[in-house]
């Protein structure tokens, strides 16, 4: 009897410690899964890192000079008041970087790392080619007529170095004007050299443009290099008429000048 005792209290202590044992387990395993309940709402919902776009913002540009300060306050305009960046994939960084092309500057995002507690950005930014006359407003463009986050006066505008194109009423002039824009910025040598400066390109209903200089003086120059397909003199002769018109001692006397065909001069009302 006392044998059968014992073996029957053994077995009572061997099923206790096996259930003390389970209930440990699934102790063990309800912790751990809360934790890793926890640990990915965390990482889902509350960032990780928190960089605010004013001190911890580094933006790697090379700006156009003359346009530093509008464009470093328009980058960061077009920017939340701060920036919440999680790392881990690079869909978050991606997500980041859509928010800098909002910015009419920005042409793309180069690169974009989260170094610490500071993000580094390098941006490709739009480059400011000319400026279009409109509603008394001169609104700068790049190379492709496309709209850049700046605008201004007329006269602050001229200060600025860059010509103003007036096409007002004028149909598809963005790309002549800008391929007219592009051969004075290849020839300012040759202009600075007679101290000629244009300052207003004008758009005619035919197709046709003439240069205005800094003292009103106007060139004639016919078609623009990606204007009508017309049969007239090549860029190269335009400019070579120009400089025949540049050393011409009556130039100073003259107001306009033809450079689509044969160089003509006429006079200036007020010429003695």
């Amino acid at each position: 009897m006392r044998r059968k005792s014992d073996e029957k209290e053994g077995e009572s202590e061997e099923t206790s410690e096996r259930g003390f044992y389970l209930a440990l387990g699934a102790l063990v395993l309800l912790g751990v899964s809360v934790w890793l309940c926890v640990r990915a709402h965390r990482r889902s919902d509350a960032p990780v890192a928190l960089v605010a776009a004013s001190a911890a913002l580094e933006l790697r540009v090379t700006r156009p000079v003359g346009w530093e300060d509008e464009i470093s306050r328009a980058v960061k305009s077009s920017l939340p008041e701060k920036l919440f960046v999680v790392p881990g994939p690079p869909e978050n960084l991606e997500r980041l970087a859509r928010e800098f092309t909002r910015c009419g500057w920005v042409e793309g995002v180069r690169s974009i790392a989260l170094r610490g507690d500071r993000l580094r950005v390098e941006l490709c930014l739009r480059q400011p080619y000319a400026f279009v006359q409109r509603a008394g407003k001169c609104i700068l463009v790049d190379a492709e007529a496309r709209l850049l986050p700046f605008s201004c006066g007329v006269e602050e505008a001229l200060k600025r170095g860059l010509p103003v194109v007036r096409a007002k009423g004028v149909r598809r002039w963005e790309r002549p004007a800008m391929s007219l824009v592009g051969v004075l910025h290849e020839n300012e040598r040759l202009l600075e050299r007679y101290g000629v400066r244009v300052v207003y390109i004008d758009a005619s209903g035919g197709g046709r443009y003439n240069l205005v200089s800094a003292d009103g003086r106007i060139f004639e120059w016919g078609y623009p290099p990606e204007g009508s397909r017309v049969p007239y003199l090549s860029v190269r002769e335009k400019l070579g008429n120009m400089e025949l018109v540049l050393k011409n001692p009556l130039w100073r006397k003259t107001s306009e000048a033809v450079l689509w065909t044969r160089p003509a001069l006429r006079a200036r009302r007020d010429a003695h």
